[in-house]
């Protein structure tokens, strides 16, 4: 491609007329110039309105979740790149609020694509390394034995008297979240039950729909029972039992092995009172599809497996971001 000084020595030794030079001096210029220049994100410009509907929180809850996070003013990538804690956590949010195409948030941060991808992905790995350790515990300062009592009483008026003596306090399920087929590998996440590809999660769900832990994620082939035990939260469950000085337990669908922790259906049920109590624990039990379906709800890139890319993004953190 000539450069200026060659244009200016053509034109000066007459190879070129001075329509010819004025039109590729301009075409020249044109093509250099930066498409985002002198532009900027804004934060403070954005109103509430837009920033519920693209990043589904309040324009005060993004700024006091940024507070909650501990983020830096600024962040400094690789390449002298300096992007700020805001406009980190506003790419996180866009991206997976909807479904769409990374030259789509350029109406938004005016960046170029690539360099929105890298954001992207350096603020889902540094959400997913902060916070991820809050939600695959049960020790949480809020899960009380008043508060267990209380979601355990709750459940015992929805069920009636069937499990009362029982104590369940939460429920406990997997969910499958779909992906884009990887170029290797493909059978180790292949679910033969719903015939596509993706990875598993395990959440233990509160009536009030709270996800009180979530593990994960697995390989998409793996049973419920598999990811029950390779969880661990057996272990946690009794754990948890030993600090507040009473027995609780889960509930969950047929998949799972009944056990001190976790009650399931009655297999075969023959007498009125085991079908009514696995008919109405069926019903109660809906709250963890719930919860699962408001992640993907609000944040409904989580659910489009044709850009769901396991060898190109951090995919298996998404869901638990």
């Amino acid at each position: 491609m000539t450069s200026r000084r060659t244009l200016k020595l053509a034109y000066a030794a007459g190879l070129l007329s001075t329509e010819s030079f004025i039109l590729l001096w301009r075409r020249k210029k044109d093509r250099f110039k930066h498409k985002y220049q002198a532009k900027k994100f804004s934060f403070e410009k954005l109103s509430g309105e837009t920033c519920k509907d693209d990043f589904r929180l309040e324009k005060a809850d993004i700024k006091r979740l940024a507070d909650l996070l501990n983020m830096p003013k600024k962040f400094h990538l690789a390449s002298r790149l300096i992007v700020s804690s805001l406009e980190v956590l506003c790419i996180v949010l866009r991206r997976l609020s909807y479904p769409g195409r990374l030259r789509d948030l350029q109406t938004f941060f005016p960046r170029h694509h690539t360099t929105l991808s890298r954001i992207f992905n350096f603020g889902l790995n540094w959400i997913y390394e902060k916070t991820h350790h809050l939600i695959d515990t049960l020790q949480q300062p809020f899960l009380t034995r008043e508060r267990m009592d209380q979601y355990a009483a709750v459940i015992a008026n929805e069920s009636g008297h069937l499990s009362r003596g029982m104590r369940i306090f939460a429920f406990i399920d997997g969910t499958f979240k779909q992906t884009c087929r990887p170029d290797k590998d493909q059978r180790v996440i292949y679910n033969g039950k719903d015939r596509h590809h993706g990875l598993k999660y395990q959440g233990i769900t509160a009536p009030d729909g709270l996800i009180l832990h979530l593990a994960g994620p697995f390989e998409g082939a793996r049973h419920d029972a598999y990811t029950y035990l390779e969880s661990s939260i057996e272990d946690a469950l009794r754990a948890k039992m030993e600090d507040v000085g009473r027995q609780f337990r889960l509930y969950g669908d047929p998949a799972y092995t009944l056990s001190n922790f976790l009650i399931t259906p009655f297999r075969k049920a023959t007498a009125q009172g085991e079908i009514d109590f696995n008919q109405i624990m069926a019903s109660v039990r809906i709250a963890v599809e719930w919860s699962f379906g408001k992640v993907v709800q609000l944040y409904a890139f989580n659910d489009f497996r044709k850009n769901l890319k396991i060898d190109l993004q951090p995919v298996a953190k998404m869901f638990i971001v």
